[in-house]
């Protein structure tokens, strides 16, 4: 095991390595900054002509908007031109050095705004910080009273089987509407929580939905829209074109295979990594950890 001296000092070495994921529609597009093509953790990563602005990160973790330059004529460009794609696209950006084994996450947002430079050689992305499933990477990032892992990924260990929710959805005036439904309990309780005050559901914000074989990303944080006969019922927001497939989806199958299955995000607790993941045995996080340090100033 490393000494804290060695953690320290372990990002210094090797030259380092900026990698980027781009994920659309499930498919994963994966270039680097480096002198040539690399493989990292058993995948390839492709040597373009790269460009990722400044990464600014404030003391909760969130990052101000990143952009990303690629060159047209990678794979992944097709996405935003000739056409822009009406799916969500992520962006996941980390920084390894070679020789390391890991390769800790500096931002991973979800983009907003995608277009071609003045010269129209290259295309621009512009991403939003998603901080809700970010891994704070810096050489202190193991030692913070929240868990900085990132959710699914293999330090995190929660298992996504463990953690989805099965249940039914339905598409009504072009929304999907979706029950969180916990068997075996009445009223707005789910899994311990109840779902009717906000702080209780923020595992919900960014959650994905999987219906027939297909995952769809969530845009923004599901709406409340309980019926007495559905407390715990949400519209849960995708594009129009998302919805429309579903609701196709939902006319194909017979009546009562409606199923939706919805993977949940995070809240970075300890509490959240029990009660909706199962996984507090991997809590990545120091709880006990003050939130005030001894001379009175906020720890960040």
């Amino acid at each position: 095991m490393p000494t804290f001296a060695e953690i320290e000092t372990s990002k210094d070495g090797g030259v380092p390595i900026l990698l980027v994921i781009v994920t659309h529609l499930g498919k994963r597009y994966r270039y680097c900054i480096h002198e040539t093509s690399i493989t990292f953790d058993g995948e390839v990563y492709e040597k373009v002509a790269l460009q990722v602005s400044d990464i600014k990160k404030t003391a909760i973790l969130k990052s101000d908007d990143i952009t990303v330059t690629l060159p047209r004529t990678v794979e992944v460009a097709q996405l935003i031109f000739p056409t822009v794609t009406q799916h969500p696209i992520r962006i996941e950006v980390r920084q390894t050095h070679e020789g390391a084994s890991d390769a800790p996450l500096l931002f991973w947002g979800r983009v907003v705004t995608g277009g071609l430079t003045k010269d129209r050689n290259s295309v621009t992305l512009t991403a939003k910080d998603l901080f809700f499933q970010r891994e704070k990477a810096n050489s202190r990032r193991k030692f913070q009273p929240g868990c900085q892992l990132l959710l699914y990924g293999h330090k995190c260990r929660a298992n996504v089987a463990r953690s989805m929710v099965y249940t039914k959805g339905q598409v009504i005036a072009g929304a999907l509407y979706i029950d969180v439904t916990d068997q075996g309990t009445a009223g707005t309780s789910f899994r311990g929580r109840n779902l009717a005050v906000t702080e209780q559901r923020q595992f919900l914000v960014g959650s994905s939905i999987v219906i027939g074989d297909k995952r769809y990303e969530t845009e923004r944080a599901p709406t409340p829209s309980a019926t007495a006969a559905m407390p715990r019922r949400f519209r849960f927001h995708v594009s129009a074109s998302d919805v429309s497939e579903i609701s196709a989806f939902y006319a194909s199958v017979p009546a009562g295979d409606n199923v939706a299955i919805i993977i949940p995000n995070c809240e970075r607790t300890l509490t959240c990594c029990d009660e909706i993941h199962r996984n507090h045995l991997n809590f990545g996080g120091q709880p006990s950890i003050p939130y005030e340090n001894p001379v009175g100033k906020i720890n960040t």
